[in-house]
């Protein structure tokens, strides 16, 4: 018997143009696509594909598309920079936009950073969010550190594949048992 697909939003945690995160982003989206396209049908998407006021006016606290985006998703992969031991302020804004759909889905998170701990700090923090917007953060993480030499000149090395895969594995078991029992958890 042939399972749905699994949603999966791939979120980018930087509006900065050609980040490295980005460049992780893109990693991970390419593993998806070619490892486990029979698993995820993926999305991707970054704060600034979108417009959310920083005040909130008019009462517009939300963007539409990316409304629709979060109810789409069963699953979520969240690729971040550390930013002065923590993450962005355009990613906050973009997670705080939305609420109820955001519980009792799996979010995968990668840290990203140039020096050696791979934005463990950010991953910490942004670990509160996540469980208090009621998603289910996975144990396994991606500390993509010193991140301009994985992604330089030369082919990235088979053990990023191996840590995104195993990230991936958990992320669509996760996903499947939550999708299937969601209702009853609410």
């Amino acid at each position: 018997m042939q399972q749905d697909k699994i949603k999966l939003l791939l979120i980018v945690g930087t509006s900065r143009q050609d980040s490295n995160s980005l460049k992780a982003s893109e990693f991970v989206k390419g593993i998806v696509e070619t490892k486990y396209a029979d698993t995820f049908e993926i999305k991707m998407a970054t704060p600034s594909d979108f417009d959310l006021p920083l005040d909130g006016r008019g009462g517009e606290f939300s963007d539409p598309k990316y409304s629709e985006l979060v109810g789409w998703s069963d699953a979520y992969f969240i690729v971040a920079p550390e930013y002065n031991h923590g993450y962005s302020g355009s990613l906050k804004r973009l997670l705080d936009s939305e609420y109820d759909d955001y519980k009792n889905k799996p979010v995968a998170i990668a840290g990203v950073s140039s020096g050696p701990i791979g934005g463990a700090r950010m991953i910490e923090s942004l670990i509160d969010v996540t469980h208090q917007l009621g998603m289910i953060t996975l144990f396994d993480k991606v500390y993509f550190s010193s991140v301009h030499e994985i992604f330089g000149e030369s082919e990235v090395d088979p053990q990023w594949h191996q840590r995104v895969e195993k990230v991936l594995d958990s992320l669509s078991k996760w996903a499947r048992v939550l999708k299937n029992n969601r209702q009853e958890l609410l």
